[in-house]
C-alpha cells in the first residue's frame, strides 16, 4: 500500500518540474532539464558508492554551455568532504572544460561590459562633494558588486521557491514558478538544520552551494536555477522524513493538508495554462 508520505515526496518531486514545462516550448523544456538530468544521474552513482559518480558533470557545459564552470565549482567544493585518486582528474577535467567553454559562458554573465550600467556610475559620481568619494562609491567594480549581491539574495530567497517570487514579482526577469508548494517550507528548514547530520551531503551541499554561486554570476539565472531541483529536493525529503519522526503525532494530518493543497495548485496550473 503507497504510504500518504510518499505521495507527499510525489508532490514534491513534481510541481516545478510540472510548471517549468507549462511555461515553457517543449524544445527549451528539454534545454532546462539536462543539467538537472546530469546531477541526478550523478546523485544515483553517488548513491551506489561510485567513485566516478563526478562523470556525468563533465556533460554540462556540452548541454549547457551558460553552466560552463559549474562542474569545476561543484569539484572544488567536493574536497571538503570525499577525496579519492579521482578528485585531481575531476578538477583538471573540470578546469579544461571552463577554458574551452569560457567564451559562451563569460558572455552570459555579469561581468561582461554593460554600457547603461557604465553611464549610471557615471551620472552618480557628480552627487559626490568631490573626486575621491565618487570614485570610491561609484566605480566599475560596484556595477558587478551589485549585481552579484541582487543575484545571489535572489536566488537565496526562500519566496523565489515557494511562493513565485511574491510579493516581489518584477524585482529580477523571472518566470516565477511555482517551484515548491509553501507547506514543504517546514520540511527544508529542517533539512537544512540537520544537514550536517544528512547521508547525502557529500553531494548535497557540493552541489547547492557550487550551483548558487555559478547562477549568481550570470546575466539571468531565470529557468537556469532548475538545476537547483536535485539537491533542495533532496533536502527537503530529507526534512520530510525527520518530521514524520520527531512529530509522528501530527504527521498524517500534515499529510493530507499537503495533498489537498498541492492537488489545488496542480490545477491551477493546468487553469492558467488553458
Amino acid at each position: 500500500m503507497i504510504r500518504l508520505k510518499n505521495i507527499v515526496i510525489a508532490f514534491v518531486l513534481i510541481l516545478w518540474p510540472l510548471d517549468l514545462y507549462l511555461k515553457n516550448t517543449p524544445q527549451n523544456y528539454i534545454a532546462y532539464i539536462g543539467p538537472t538530468l546530469i546531477l541526478l544521474i550523478s546523485y544515483l552513482l553517488f548513491k551506489k558508492n561510485k567513485i566516478y559518480f563526478w562523470v556525468p558533470f563533465l556533460l554540462i557545459p556540452f548541454v549547457s554551455p551558460k553552466l560552463a564552470v559549474l562542474p569545476l565549482s561543484i569539484s572544488l567544493f567536493s574536497l571538503f568532504f570525499k577525496r579519492n585518486r579521482f578528485s585531481a582528474l575531476f578538477i583538471t577535467a573540470s578546469l579544461i572544460l571552463g577554458f574551452i567553454f569560457i567564451k559562451p559562458f563569460w558572455g552570459q554573465t555579469i561581468f561582461k561590459f554593460d554600457y547603461e550600467a557604465r553611464q549610471q556610475v557615471i551620472r552618480n559620481t557628480y552627487l559626490y562633494p568631490n573626486v575621491f568619494l565618487a570614485r570610491l562609491s561609484q566605480n566599475k567594480t560596484k556595477i558587478i558588486s551589485d549585481k552579484l549581491n541582487s543575484n545571489f539574495f535572489a536566488i537565496t530567497d526562500p519566496s523565489n521557491y515557494f511562493f513565485g517570487f511574491h510579493p516581489r514579482e518584477g524585482y529580477i526577469e523571472n518566470q516565477n514558478l511555482g517551484k515548491y508548494l509553501f507547506l514543504s517550507l517546514p520540511f527544508l528548514f529542517l533539512g537544512l538544520y540537520y544537514l550536517k547530520n544528512n547521508k547525502n551531503k557529500g553531494f548535497v551541499i557540493p552541489a547547492l552551494i557550487g550551483s548558487v554561486l555559478v547562477l549568481s554570476v550570470l546575466t539571468n539565472f531565470d529557468r537556469q536555477d532548475f538545476v537547483l531541483f536535485v539537491p533542495l529536493s533532496l533536502v527537503i525529503i530529507d526534512g520530510i522524513n525527520i518530521f514524520e519522526k520527531k512529530y509522528s503525532k501530527i504527521s498524517k494530518y500534515y499529510w493530507v493538508i499537503f495533498v489537498i493543497f498541492s492537488l489545488q495548485q496542480i490545477a491551477r496550473l493546468f487553469a492558467v495554462k488553458l
